[in-house]
């Protein structure tokens, strides 16, 4: 079999999902699990059952942050596990001739012997108009279906009814709206694509301002438009026609998705609307099967130009990339460290680098830190030092005095029933969080510039920011087999030998794994692949 698509339920990692959760807790309602969440698992044995030349899984993009970022790095172990060389990419519709802001996660697996290549982002954007101006004015409630159609007015609008059979050309199905309240009527006819809930007159809202404040939206004819979501079969509030006083109806949803108008939905209306919202676009679908099936049409076993050569170089797989790490881990001299209280592995000496050592220049740290360490093993070490102010005193840090004490005052004397979080004025969030994951202790590691920077330069692109891609990244670097030193030797690694000002690849422990230090090195391609 050439390739197996899955797209386990997204709702319990969505931020809606999530949000919907909060609010039962806070209602007092106790959620059932949500087994959804791990329907992920499932897929993953099919794959490995079936063993299929390539994989693709969609899902939102909230399966790369936060708590649910675990999940994310299992599912690339388990497909590199199973021989798959995985790729994972946050890709937006509108890069794709969709028009439509919505960002969504793919996960990409090929066999050896396959190289993927991304998609392309096509150059033309497609706004509102482009889409939908070509379909007849209708009143909300109005349910005539079909009913008559002229002609496309743009180029997507004739590409989205190419494929409508000829004794269908002068008809439209399922381009119905839902029928509008009279105070709604009052609304929409005050409303154009800037008016926002709260400039509203206060006798015609019926929900409160600030929370809801976005509750209603007029669509711009000239913009792609936000994410047509599963939402829309509860109400199209969000999706308010630009000119006529009505909501969307599901052909105009469909159009936005880019389903052909041939394409006909199942059901009621509230069905066929969470069925457009739920949809993967299909022109994004398109796009990256075709790039897929290419790719599953090209094997890396005939031969390259020594131009290709440096595209089709194999990143390492997150389990080799751990192994290597942890390797450079037991070999390396902590006097050479330019952090090396990241690779103790005890929380106490984490905390205590990183409020204490982290500003101070390196030559000064790294002089000092093995004193300090030794000086006090434990917190209570700390608090029985009579000398323990003059001690920060005389690294310049005698400020620091008052908010190591409160620090071991939280831990205390018990390693056993030391906090998973501590108070921002002492310990700030992300700094808890990374020194919790150096320890094993966590399973969220905080995606800091320089680890971003080296997790890209791995797979042989440059990321500059620790944003969405960057965070992506990361989480495919390491997978599920990364431990807290692993980590940690990545972050040293990003401040040491993969810096801003460029990679120092001659004398970087990944170099022989990292495909930018062997695009570096290798200036010829092997023998091999001659």
């Amino acid at each position: 079999m050439h390739l197996v698509v899955g797209d386990p339920p997204c709702q319990s990692f969505s931020r809606a999902g999530r949000n919907k959760i909060r609010s039962l807790v806070e209602k007092g309602i106790r959620p059932e699990t949500d087994h959804r969440t791990d329907l992920w698992k499932s897929f993953v044995q099919i794959v490995a059952a079936v063993r299929p030349n390539a994989v693709l899984m969609e899902n939102v993009p909230d399966l790369a942050f936060g708590i649910y970022t675990p999940i994310l790095r299992q599912i690339v172990s388990e497909l590199e596990d199973a021989g798959y060389e995985v790729q994972a990419r946050i890709l937006s519709s509108v890069d794709f001739g969709i028009p439509q802001h919505r960002n969504r996660l793919f996960i990409v697996g090929v066999k050896e012997g396959f190289k993927f290549a991304w998609p392309e982002p096509e150059q033309i954007r497609i706004n509102l108009r482009d889409a939908i101006s070509d379909l007849p004015n209708i009143h909300g409630g109005d349910v005539t279906n079909p009913r008559q159609y002229g002609m496309p007015e743009s180029a997507f609008q004739s590409e989205l009814r190419k494929d409508v059979p000829d004794s269908e050309q002068n008809l439209i199905f399922d381009h119905v709206a839902r029928r509008v309240r009279e105070d709604d009527l009052q609304i929409y006819q005050l409303m154009d694509s800037k008016t926002h809930y709260d400039e509203l007159p206060d006798n015609l809202k019926r929900y409160r301002n600030g929370i809801f404040g976005g509750k209603y939206n007029r669509l711009d004819w000239d913009r792609p438009y936000r994410t047509i979501t599963a939402h829309i079969s509860k109400d199209g509030y969000w999706y308010i026609h630009p000119e006529q006083h009505r909501t969307l109806t599901m052909r105009e949803a469909a159009r936005i998705q880019t389903f052909p108008d041939q394409f006909r939905f199942s059901g009621f209306q509230t069905g066929a609307f969470r069925q457009i919202g739920e949809a993967v676009p299909p022109h994004l679908a398109r796009s990256i099967v075709s790039s897929l099936m290419r790719s599953l049409g090209e094997s890396t076993d005939v031969h390259v130009q020594a131009a290709d050569w440096n595209m089709r170089l194999s990143p390492p797989s997150s389990r080799e990339l751990s192994e290597v790490l942890g390797k450079w881990v037991d070999s390396v001299d902590v006097d050479t460290l330019v952090a090396p209280w990241r690779l103790s592995g005890d929380l106490w000496h984490v905390l205590l680098g990183m409020i204490v050592f982290d500003t101070l220049n390196q030559p000064t740290a790294r002089r000092f830190w093995n004193t300090y360490a030794r000086r006090w093993p434990e917190p209570q070490d700390f608090s029985s030092d009579d000398q323990g102010k003059m001690a920060l005193v005389a690294l310049g840090q005698g400020s620091l005095y008052e908010q190591v004490r409160d620090l071991v005052g939280i831990l205390g004397n018990n390693r056993n029933d030391w906090p998973t979080e501590f108070p921002a004025t002492i310990v700030p969030a992300v700094n808890g969080i990374q020194a919790r994951m150096l320890c094993d202790l966590g399973t969220e590691f905080p995606a800091s510039i320089g680890a971003v920077r080296t997790a890209a330069r791995i797979h042989g692109t440059e990321i500059q920011e620790p944003d969405m891609h960057g965070r992506l990244a990361l989480a495919r670097a390491l997978g599920a087999h990364c431990n807290g030193s692993a980590y940690g030797a990545l972050l040293e690694i990003g401040d040491q030998f993969c810096t801003a000002s460029g990679a120092r690849c001659q004398v970087c422990p990944l170099n022989s794994v990292c495909v930018t230090g062997r695009q570096t090195l290798e200036l010829e391609p092997s023998p091999a692949t001659k």
